[in-house]
């Protein structure tokens, strides 16, 4: 019994404990998740997006992506988080065609790469015309997990909702946002329609008068 208390034999079955447990599917996860996954991507991000800084001037993100190469039985456990439980930003052009996580000079180019991610951050400038179309918008983004869509201009109200607009037929959105330089009434409305059920049939949004500084994210 003395043996069974004894600090030595403490620390030991402790350390065997927690190595079990970090041995065990949920443990690894949650290693995967600290090394592959970070808070400080979204507002690194907009620093990068609305602010046109470079990435070399923001601090280095703590993603340890190298994790991947050490074996086959990790790359096959921990790719889904990283590429299913981060945000990433879709290209300006070509969507989903060229994503990126930490750089946009650093995009994800192997084929196929934006099938694997289920969670999309899209900027829309609504005083530039759009360089995609609608088409390309609904196929690239209906049926994700989650999309958030915000909306920017160099001046207040210098553009209107066209850009906006080509996203009203997305559908099947699990969590969708739209932000920025938008009517609340708007974005709730578009919100709404990418997150309704494929096929599901939406009205034309009805804009009615409002005051600016009360109804805009601003």
């Amino acid at each position: 019994m003395a043996a069974e208390t004894s600090p030595m034999f403490l620390q030991e079955r402790v350390v065997k404990t927690v190595f079990g447990i970090f041995r065990s599917r949920a443990g690894s996860n949650i290693i995967y998740r600290l090394l592959l996954t970070s808070p400080l991507l979204v507002p690194l991000r907009r620093s990068i997006v609305l602010n046109h800084r470079s990435p070399y001037v923001l601090p280095a993100l703590p993603l340890s992506v190298a994790i991947l190469s050490t074996c086959r039985q990790i790359n096959a456990e921990a790719t889904s988080i990283l590429y299913t439980e981060n945000i990433y930003a879709a290209h300006a052009t070509l969507l989903t065609g060229l994503p990126w996580l930490m750089s946009p000079s650093r995009p994800l180019s192997a084929p196929g790469m934006g099938k694997r991610i289920t969670r999309w951050y899209v900027n829309v400038r609504l005083d530039c015309d759009a360089r995609f179309s609608e088409e390309a918008v609904t196929k690239a983004f209906s049926g994700c997990e989650e999309l958030e869509v915000e909306a920017s201009e160099s001046m207040f109200r210098s553009g209107g909702n066209g850009c906006l607009l080509l996203f009203r037929n997305v559908r099947g959105v699990g969590k969708a946002k739209v932000s920025g330089s938008v009517v609340r009434a708007f974005a709730s409305w578009l919100e709404q329609s990418m997150m309704s059920e494929p096929g599901t049939k939406i009205g034309d949004y009805a804009e009615a008068s409002y005051e600016v500084w009360s109804h805009t994210d601003r």
